[in-house]
């Protein structure tokens, strides 16, 4: 009993803290996908995404791979595999944007 009683004190931290934000933000997903202002169709769906410390996989609906690496001592600032600058924002509401200079991805995980 006590050891089911520490196990719900450390899950109810976890969710407060926002650890779990990363482990809920792990599998399937909605992406949308838009390039120089305009909604990709064939991109935009149901996507794979997956955050394993500093670095975010995204596979889009058309099965473009994005692999997104954050940047040592700045906040919110990654770059994707072919070296290309980006910025991060995690939203109140669970969902991850992802902004180049002409595209962006918006992540909508399951579960938020």
């Amino acid at each position: 009993m006590k050891a089911l009683k520490y196990l719900i004190l450390a899950a109810a931290f976890l969710a407060l803290t926002g650890i779990s934000s990363a482990v809920l933000a792990e599998g399937k997903a909605f992406c949308e996908y838009v390039d120089h202002g305009e909604k990709k169709m064939k991109a935009t769906g149901h996507c794979d995404y997956n955050i394993e410390g500093d670095v975010v996989m995204i596979k889009l609906a058309n099965g473009d791979q994005y692999t997104l690496t954050k940047k040592k001592d700045k906040k919110h600032k990654s770059k994707d595999q072919k070296g290309r600058d980006l910025r991060r924002e995690d939203k109140k509401d669970g969902t991850h944007y992802y902004k180049w200079d002409h595209r962006n991805i918006t992540v909508w995980p399951e579960g938020n």
